[in-house]
């Protein structure tokens, strides 16, 4: 019974860091080295049969999932509110200025500045 316990455990794990590399780190440059790494590592430890070394493996592995979902839900909640951190430099300046009650002035542009001329 534990054992069977232990195996829905571990591949419930598994299942979800793979997850949450996939979401991720793979989609960003279409690197597998992260999900090739996860695969390595259960199966170098899939012959592990003393109790204490798998309880220590499931959680070290609960806290890494814990961690990178955590990790995805900041990213997600900086990005609803804070919006400003995904935009260049000038408008975030832009914003920042109006956030206090200024404005900023027009910044040079060589284009316009040509086509004035």
């Amino acid at each position: 019974m534990a054992n069977q316990q232990t195996k829905a455990t571990t591949i419930s794990l598994f299942r979800n860091l793979l997850r949450e590399v996939n979401r991720q780190f793979t989609p960003i440059n279409k690197n597998t080295l992260w999900r090739d790494e996860l695969f390595r590592a259960f199966r170098e430890n899939q012959n592990v049969h003393e109790r204490t070394k798998i309880t220590s493996l499931i959680r070290d592995a609960e806290d890494v999932v814990t961690f990178l979902k955590s990790k995805r839900k900041h990213g997600e909640l900086l990005k609803l509110y804070n919006p400003s951190i995904m935009r260049p430099n000038e408008k975030h300046i832009e914003m920042t200025a109006n956030r206090v009650g200024l404005q900023m002035p027009n910044s040079y542009d060589e284009k316009t500045h040509q086509n004035l001329e």
